[in-house]
């Protein structure tokens, strides 16, 4: 052979090893999977690789999984010519156990495989829409988030809050949810419903699946700041109300000391203050309280037709779940009773507890009370239960009418009718008055915001005096409120000379001098009634009166026409 043939020879042969003529066939080497574990329904990534590149025409794989339920993969692949390797897609699909699964794969006599193991969902995630909430009225919006598409028949989730306490800082609204099938994702709302804690207090709120093999469970943060309670605004009392006790009891009215209480100035539906009970949270639940006022001697009349008033303010961050309220009718010796929240036998119902954070009036007729003849009152009490409240302007509703006038004799020496005599000055509590009159435009009037207690009005300083001459009678025509009639009412001279004459007419309460002068029983409510005082059981023949006072004891009274007569 010639050196030119022999040299052909080894250029061929080079070009068919290079070329692969005389290589191994190329078979399947392996199969991964990107990840050994999967919670159903997410995808997964299957490599095969052959153990050389793939021929002309490609190299078709046939994979096959060996729990269809549970895993699939195409039923074949192929790999491009050239190529060693090729990508494919597994589908999984959510199962209710951890379930293992093989991918298998085989070509031109190569076989592999790769393991998977499908998991069950699990939680992924529990976030909330605000980490800081005010407890109370603070709400929170919780999304719980599965790795995988819930089963058939959905996701039964439990839920709850790691705030144990029977009265939680925050806690989901519902206890349990259920993801719907073929999905990922729920949201629930988280509500604080009381607080307890003087400081910021953090709980987790906790969402847990109710399958026990599953073992998980997962929580969100959420830090529950302080409620405050802001000042509420007074009421606009009705014209035809009447108040019994405001700013302070009435006299001669006992506290159960095993209640305490005290006047809170930063609340009030009108005066000043309201009542309050003193009482301290505990880390347990929120407190309750009870108002036990009994026994007072200034009572309140209520008449047929008429209703018991009081107003009440609910605390905003403490709703009561149910509250009573007692008023004692010293005629039947009986408490009349009412609740809100609690529907109890010979209780009025009055609804479901008031709202929060504002002032309620209340107000209950007498004869839904069991006094359709009218009452007596000298006592009440106020109970809530896992809450708090004030009390303010107790109170009964009526509506004065006017009394007709009587003559004014013309032998009378009118003193002070419609204006003060020169010189004087009006004190006390009182006014004048243009609704009650017998003489002229106007009366004086006692005046004051509640029933109970003193109420005066006064004329001092007058120079325009008024001279007692012997055989005189001092006159003072008078109209006790008929709603809230005064029981006692004092008139005090005072001359020029220094001297303080009393005569007193009614109930005694001791606020009376020692040679006050008693006149009689007191009048009828609502009708003008002269009363003439003989000045010589005064001392007073023969001396100048330059003022007068007159005191209304445990009600309101007007007085005209004020002067004497022979």
């Amino acid at each position: 052979m010639s050196t030119n043939r022999r040299l052909w020879s080894v250029l061929v042969c080079v070009f068919f090893f290079a070329s692969g003529a005389f290589a191994a066939p190329a078979k399947l080497s392996t199969i991964t999977l990107n990840v050994s574990t999967i919670p159903g329904s997410n995808a997964v990534t299957g490599t095969a690789t052959l153990t050389a590149n793939a021929p002309n025409g490609g190299a078709t794989v046939t994979l096959a999984s060996s729990n269809t339920a549970a895993a699939t993969v195409p039923a074949t692949i192929v790999i491009p010519k050239g190529q060693i390797s090729r990508t494919f897609a597994v589908t999984t699909y959510t199962v209710p156990s951890a379930t293992n699964v093989t991918i298998s794969g085989s070509y031109n006599g190569g076989n592999a495989s790769a393991g998977l193991e499908v998991t069950e969902p699990r939680i992924l995630s529990v976030t909330l829409s605000a980490t800081d909430i005010v407890a109370v009225s603070g709400t929170a919006t919780a999304t719980v988030t599965l790795d995988a598409d819930a089963p058939a028949g959905g996701e039964l989730l439990d839920l709850s809050s790691s705030d144990s306490q029977q009265y939680r800082a925050a806690e989901p609204v519902v206890t349990s949810l259920t993801i719907p099938a073929g999905q990922r994702t729920a949201t629930f709302g988280v509500v604080s419903r009381h607080q307890a804690w003087g400081n910021p207090f953090t709980t987790t709120v906790i969402v847990a699946t109710n399958v026990p093999e599953l073992g998980a469970w997962w929580g969100a943060s959420l830090r529950v700041h302080p409620c405050v309670q802001q000042t509420a605004a007074p009421i606009v009392p009705p014209a035809n109300e009447y108040v019994w006790i405001d700013d302070d009891v009435a006299p001669g009215m006992t506290v159960n000391q095993a209640y305490p209480y005290s006047w809170d100035t930063s609340q009030h539906a009108s005066g000043t203050r309201s009542l309050h009970q003193d009482v301290q949270w505990t880390s347990e639940q929120p407190p309750s309280q009870l108002f036990y006022l009994q026994y007072a001697t200034d009572k309140m009349v209520l008449r047929p037709n008429e209703s018991l008033v009081v107003y009440v303010l609910v605390h905003k961050c403490a709703q009561p779940v149910w509250m009573l309220m007692d008023w004692r009718d010293v005629n039947s010796g009986t408490y009349k009773h009412a609740t809100f929240g609690l529907q109890l036998s010979d209780y009025v119902y009055l609804g479901p507890v008031p709202a929060t954070g504002e002032w309620t009036r209340v107000e209950i007729p007498a004869s839904a009370l069991g006094m359709p003849n009218g009452g007596l009152i000298d006592a009440f009490d106020s109970s809530s239960t896992y809450g708090m409240h004030w009390i303010d302007r107790l109170g009964k509703t009526c509506t004065e009418p006017a009394a007709p006038p009587i003559a004014i004799p013309s032998t009378d020496t009118v003193w002070i009718d419609d204006t003060l005599p020169a010189g004087a000055t009006l004190g006390g509590s009182g006014s004048w008055d243009t609704a009650h009159k017998t003489s002229g435009t106007q009366s004086l009037a006692t005046g004051g915001a509640a029933a109970s207690g003193l109420h005066t009005v006064s004329v001092s300083g007058a120079t325009a005096t008024l001279q007692v001459d012997t055989g005189d009678k001092l006159v003072v025509n008078m109209l006790l409120n008929d709603c809230m009639p005064a029981n006692e009412v004092l008139i005090r001279y005072h001359t020029v000379s220094g001297l303080t004459k009393t005569a007193w007419i009614g109930s005694y309460h001791g606020i009376e001098p020692p040679d006050a002068y008693y006149y009689g029983a007191i009048p009828a409510a609502g009708q003008w009634v002269r009363v003439e005082i003989p000045a010589s059981n005064l001392g007073l023949e023969g001396q100048v009166i330059d003022g007068v006072q007159i005191d209304a004891f445990a009600g309101f009274a007007y007085f005209d026409a004020i002067g004497k007569t022979q």
